[in-house]
């Protein structure tokens, strides 16, 4: 979500920002947009189920018994396997804590991460935000890098099209767009 607010802040005080930087932010073709909006009427219950980002944060593990039961769950991830060494070692002292008992949990709590994908902004021409108006999509006279993964399994190429479009040289705007070959947690 950071790329997006970037993106927010770009478009609210273009004046302070020389070029800006986006890796692989959750900016949405409009189609999807309309279906998280439309989704955000819903009540937690029933997006719980059916968000898919919302799902897989609150069905994602989230304690262990202990660290090394941590790292071999991360490490069979097909998300994880192709960080770097440093990397796993990094999250692993830093990502997790001990609850005092020996197990070992997330530092940041599934259920914030599930909160956050509830309440990301998704603007619609049409609908807004629940959030209110936030900009992310007018920093189209911004000039900057935008990158996204080969992989796509994160933004699909329906949403990479609209993005360029919507802020690529070849649509009027000012970022120019590179592919890079990891997916989206890169440079992870």
């Amino acid at each position: 979500a950071g790329g997006a607010l970037m993106c927010c802040a770009a478009s609210k005080a273009p004046d302070i920002f020389e070029k800006v930087i986006i890796v692989d932010s959750p900016m949405f073709n409009p189609m999807k947009r309309a279906m998280f909006a439309f989704g955000s009427l819903l009540p937690d219950m029933i997006i719980d189920k059916v968000h898919p980002l919302v799902k897989g944060a609150l069905a994602k593990k989230h304690t262990w018994k202990n660290k090394k039961e941590a790292e071999e769950y991360y490490r069979s991830r097909r998300l994880y396997q192709k960080f770097p060494e440093e990397t796993i070692q990094s999250f692993l002292e830093h990502g997790l804590k001990e609850d005092g008992g020996g197990e070992v949990g997330l530092e940041f709590s599934h259920l914030s991460e599930a909160c956050m994908y509830k309440t990301t902004p998704f603007e619609t021409p049409v609908l807004g935000s629940k959030n209110g108006y936030m900009g992310q999509y007018d920093a189209t006279a911004q000039k900057g890098v935008f990158l996204t993964s080969k992989r796509h399994d994160f933004l699909d190429k329906r949403d990479v099209e609209f993005l360029k479009d919507r802020f690529g040289r070849e649509g009027g705007g000012g970022f120019t767009f590179e592919q890079f070959e990891e997916g989206h947690f890169w440079p992870l």
